[in-house]
């Protein structure tokens, strides 16, 4: 039987126990914020990627909003002059903030395309060019579309960058036919996939005679 005595000695000693416990303290938020490539042209598409921990409400702004608290995200954008992005993350112990900046370039980048290249005999041609302003880590995306028409055919993939100059074999497995073709280049930002190509800078004819 628990006397009162007893009731009030069990009662303070729980209590003591409590105090004796430390409480944890709340984790602070954190996050991490850039741009990808960092120096643009006018246009050009930049992959800006961002994450947060110990959050629980987060926003970009320059009207990218709301975004997912504690989890990595990513979103292809555009612009046409140097802007600062900066993200705030709350969480229950404060306030974290990050920015990254992309920085506008003067000059327009370039892609060309070797005529010679675009005289072939072989029906596995290779497709080779240059790069003008261009970002050493940009890539590029090639097509190879024929004529329209019910016999249709395409092939595309990823160039093979070498500084300035670039490469694009298409495989014997994806052999094409003798005829002409229209050729596209397009820049993309270095995380993105094929999708996130958003501006073709080298167009050409190839024959393949």
């Amino acid at each position: 039987m628990v006397t009162a005595g007893m009731s009030r000695n069990i009662s303070v000693a729980t209590i003591l126990l409590v105090l004796a416990v430390p409480f944890a303290a709340a984790a602070k938020p954190a996050c991490w914020l850039y741009t990808h490539p960092a120096t643009t042209t006018p246009g050009q598409a930049v992959s800006l990627r961002w994450g947060t921990t110990n959050t629980f409400v987060a926003f970009i702004n320059n009207r990218i909003g709301v975004i997912t608290p504690n989890q990595v995200g990513s979103r292809i954008i555009s612009h046409t002059a140097t802007t600062t992005y900066t993200l705030t993350a709350l969480g229950p112990d404060g306030i974290a903030e990050c920015s990254t900046r992309t920085a506008q370039s003067s000059g327009s980048p370039a892609v060309a395309i070797d005529a010679a290249s675009l005289r072939a005999t072989s029906t596995t041609p290779i497709i080779t060019g240059t790069t003008t302003g261009l970002s050493s880590t940009e890539r590029l995306y090639v097509s190879i579309i024929s004529n329209p028409g019910p016999a249709r055919s395409s092939v595309s993939g990823w160039a093979v960058r070498t500084g300035e100059r670039w490469r694009f074999s298409v495989p014997g497995t994806r052999a094409l036919e003798r005829r002409s073709y229209i050729v596209s280049v397009a820049t993309c930002p270095y995380y993105s996939s094929a999708t996130g190509c958003s501006k073709v800078l080298g167009t050409g004819v190839l024959r393949i005679q």
